[in-house]
């Protein structure tokens, strides 16, 4: 716990030119109690020109207090800006818990500029945000900040918003944001909400309707019309499709039963033999033979080239 401090950091990546590799850290209990309105809370934070891989991390229970209403964030669960080539690479960790009781944002994966030749890449993440937590919070799962000239990769993510916010809330969620020109390449995630209360809860959302695709995807809001947001229109999943012409290969369904834990972060989902899992994730990351983008999934086990949609293969 830091008390009177600026920031609060759990590992701090800021020493310049080097290749840092990040693997299986236990980064938790992190209370930042900086009040200034810079001040923040972060896991991981890499602010260097290095190439940066952050594997196997597990990050929860991390907060701060600061009305810091930047949009790099108050509280963030790994933060990366300023990566150098030949990679930027988030992979295999899991982040819960993160929270701020003030009107900020609080995101599980940010991802800021980048130097050219960068396309981050951030795949087999589990990400849960906002249980037990009703403040009018900005929870952002995987979060693009800044234009980037590289392709942000966004393959086979599990990323779960929940809880129920206050009625007056007015903050949006979303658990992919890009707040940027990036484009983006969605692929085989589960981008999930059942958030309820106060402010729109979106599963993709973007400022901009600058070039991305998005498929094989499972996408879940539970205000149907809130499902996407681009360009500031919310649209239902059929409107979205037809809007956009992406997502043809996607799914529509609450799969918030399947999961082991959602309050403790633990993503995975059982094969339990039924309809629901077996039409949905089951061999739904992709449709034809040698386009599966990631080759294992959140523990390691190898993934066939028809993946599960998700961080993790149906167990």
């Amino acid at each position: 716990t830091a008390s009177n401090v600026l920031n609060t950091i759990g590992i701090n990546v800021f020493r310049a030119s080097v290749t840092v590799t990040l693997d299986r850290n236990k980064i938790a209990n992190i209370s930042g109690q900086g009040l200034n309105t810079s001040s923040f809370a972060r896991g991981i934070s890499s602010t260097a020109s290095a190439t940066l891989q952050a594997e196997s991390n597990l990050i929860f229970n991390i907060s701060s207090s600061a009305n810091n209403v930047a949009t790099t964030g108050a509280t963030v669960g790994i933060f990366a800006s300023n990566a150098t080539a030949p990679a930027l690479l988030i992979s295999k960790n899991t982040v819960y818990n993160l929270s701020n009781t003030n009107a900020v944002t609080v995101a599980g994966v940010l991802v800021g500029a980048v130097n050219g030749g960068v396309n981050p890449r951030i795949e087999n993440n589990m990400i849960t945000l906002g249980n037990g937590q009703a403040s009018n919070t900005r929870f952002l799962r995987i979060y693009n900040q800044t234009n980037n000239t590289g392709t942000a990769q966004v393959y086979a993510n599990s990323v779960v918003i929940t809880g129920a916010g206050a009625g007056g809330n007015t903050s949006t969620t979303s658990a992919f944001f890009r707040e940027s020109t990036t484009v983006f390449e969605l692929r085989a995630n589960i981008l999930f909400t059942n958030r309820t209360g106060g402010g729109n809860h979106h599963a993709l959302a973007s400022t901009t309707g600058s070039p991305g695709t998005s498929n094989f995807n499972l996408l879940f809001s539970a205000v149907a019309g809130n499902l996407t947001n681009v360009g500031g229109v919310p649209r239902d999943f059929a409107t979205w499709r037809g809007a956009s012409g992406q997502d043809l290969n996607s799914v529509n369904t609450d799969i918030s039963s399947k999961f082991i834990s959602i309050p403790n972060g633990n993503l995975r989902i059982p094969d339990d033999g039924s309809a629901l899992v077996l039409t949905n994730i089951v061999d739904m990351g992709s449709a034809s033979v040698g386009t599966n983008p990631v080759s294992d999934d959140v523990d390691k086990a190898h993934r066939a080239n028809l993946t599960d949609i998700g961080a993790s293969e149906v167990l």
